[in-house]
């Protein structure tokens, strides 16, 4: 089980030329706080993407990253990243962990 592990995570995205970083550590079920207001599209129109990344927790894997009230742009279970634009309102990125086998000495 992965109860009390805690896991980090970085994310970043860029408004007006100016990025701006976040890190949350979190335990499985739980959810950050909540970040201040990201616009959904900058000046130009064009979406705001932001970038989520999984710091390594040794023995465990993500299996799966999804976004809700949003758009997941890309997604790397792999190296624990993914990029998603979010729509007005609320939007959540959930990464799915799982155990990874322990292999003999």
């Amino acid at each position: 089980t992965l109860q009390g592990v805690q896991f980090g995570f970085k994310s970043s995205y860029t408004v007006n030329g100016t990025e701006v970083d976040d890190t949350a550590i979190l335990t499985p079920g739980t959810c950050s706080a909540l970040s201040q207001p990201i616009p959904v599209v900058d000046p130009y129109g064009n979406a705001i993407v932001i970038e989520v990344r999984e710091m390594g927790t040794p023995s465990v894997a993500v299996s799966n990253i999804a976004v809700q009230n949003g758009t997941l742009l890309t997604s790397s279970p792999a190296d624990g990243t993914a990029t998603f634009s979010t729509n007005q309102g609320f939007s959540t990125i959930t990464f799915t962990n799982v155990r990874t086998p322990i292999l003999p000495n």
